[in-house]
């Protein structure tokens, strides 16, 4: 009986997103159905490079997905994200060129995230809590095989949790790691991720 109601409420729920998708103009489902790459929330600046559009144009379409209730919006977050069943709706409607094509610059754009972090942190203890803070938020989008089976990025702790005590103390730490980072940084040399275990 409750296998039974499952495949009901699933055949519910994909005939009511068929609906909704086939009211979207072409472009607005080739853009809906990129979003899939995501595992979690995301910001514009994450859709726009998807999409390879600018920030404005990005909160536009998604603006218009909203309308037609294709994306959740968080408020105090300020990021977006497509329910677990619309993802997989949306992710058998890509084709394969369209899969490749997001997956890839899904992967640049947090590369560039990564980076980002690893730069904040190594700056002092102010940027250093934001970027434990960006790291912590974008971890899921930074794992992320979108799609893709194989092995993914599980850390025995999250960044904040890696990070020297000065996270916590607001002081200088006096690891290793941390001590040949500062002197190596006043040398010139920066290593772009010095994490350690605490």
């Amino acid at each position: 009986m409750r296998l039974e109601e499952s495949r009901t409420r699933l055949e519910f729920v994909d005939a009511s997103l068929t609906l909704s998708y086939d009211l979207l103009d072409p472009e607005l489902q080739e853009g809906w159905r990129a979003l899939a790459v995501f595992p979690e929330t995301f910001d514009v600046e994450a859709a726009a490079a998807v999409w390879e559009v600018e920030p404005d144009e990005a909160r536009d379409t998604l603006g218009g997905l909203l309308r037609y209730s294709m994306v959740e919006w968080d408020e105090a977050s300020g990021r977006y994200r497509l329910h677990g069943l619309a993802r997989l709706f949306a992710s058998s409607r890509l084709s394969e060129v369209e899969r490749t094509a997001a997956r890839r610059r899904h992967a640049e754009h947090y590369r560039e995230v990564l980076a980002l972090a690893g730069d904040l942190y190594l700056e002092g203890v102010d940027d250093l809590m934001r970027g434990l803070t960006l790291f912590d938020l974008e971890w899921p989008n930074i794992q992320a095989r979108p799609g893709r089976p194989g092995p993914r990025l599980t850390p025995k702790k999250t960044m904040r949790q890696r990070g020297c005590v000065a996270v916590t103390r607001a002081r200088e730490c006096m690891c290793s790691t941390c001590a040949s980072t500062r002197a190596n940084k006043s040398s010139g040399w920066r290593p772009r991720w010095p994490l350690h275990d605490a």
